[in-house]
């Protein structure tokens, strides 16, 4: 076979989700064009918050850490888009707030990540493998070099985090507990999360019971 009659190669990029990316608009509608956001600075603030996240869970005693990470996308409230909408846009752009619950739900799936619940304040609790956290960093510092379909699905996502305290146990029910009272309690585990992950998580949570019990008992302070 000549030289010219040998196919050229091909570099496909492949999205967290290891999928060819389709040339089709996803859901059928326009990329939304955001304007107004500098992207490496979204995207090194991003990456950094993974950085962090990272550390945090592996200086954790979770016991299914190594397979499963449920954290928190904390949202970029408000976004500007461009548009030629004489009526609604002013100075070309219209605003619209972030809305994880619903408009914005799709951004998960497309990162390649599974939408847990939203919180009150906007905030989405998100389960991803820990692998994805180094594709997700990588991704979000080549932000400035990406595409607009690429972009938009970051748009809406300032930082993550730990899920905090609050959003895993209800806090006003806590108040009411008393230490020299015996208290009924329901434990929800993720649905995500096979039979061996949740035995290896009750195991976990009695330990802890016992040994508190135990500090309990012979009044220790710590010290």
């Amino acid at each position: 076979m000549s030289p010219d009659e040998r196919t050229n190669p091909r570099t496909f990029y492949l999205n967290e989700q290891h999928e060819l990316a389709r040339a089709e608009k996803e859901g059928g509608g326009r990329i939304p064009q955001y304007v107004d956001i500098n992207w490496a600075t979204k995207g090194t603030g991003i990456a950094r918050s993974i950085g962090r996240l990272k550390k945090q869970i592996q200086d954790s005693s979770d016991p299914v850490k190594e397979n499963h990470c449920f954290v928190l996308a904390a949202p970029v409230q408000q976004l500007a888009k461009a548009s030629k909408d004489k009526t609604k846009a002013i100075d070309g752009k219209v605003f619209e707030n972030t809305d994880f619950a619903e408009k914005h739900s799709r951004v998960f799936h497309r990162l390649g990540l599974d939408l847990i619940n939203v919180a009150d304040d906007g905030s989405a609790v998100v389960h991803m493998k820990p692998e994805m956290m180094e594709q997700l960093s990588n991704t979000a510092q080549a932000l400035p070099e990406l595409g607009a379909k690429e972009k938009s699905r970051w748009a809406t996502i300032g930082k993550f985090g730990m899920v905090p305290p609050e959003l895993r146990i209800d806090s006003d029910w806590l108040d009411t507990l008393s230490a020299k009272r015996v208290t009924d309690a329901v434990i929800e585990f993720q649905p995500l999360l096979t039979r061996a992950e949740i035995d290896s998580l009750v195991r976990a949570i009695v330990s802890i019971l016992f040994r508190n019990l135990r500090e309990a008992d012979f009044g220790w302070d710590g010290c």
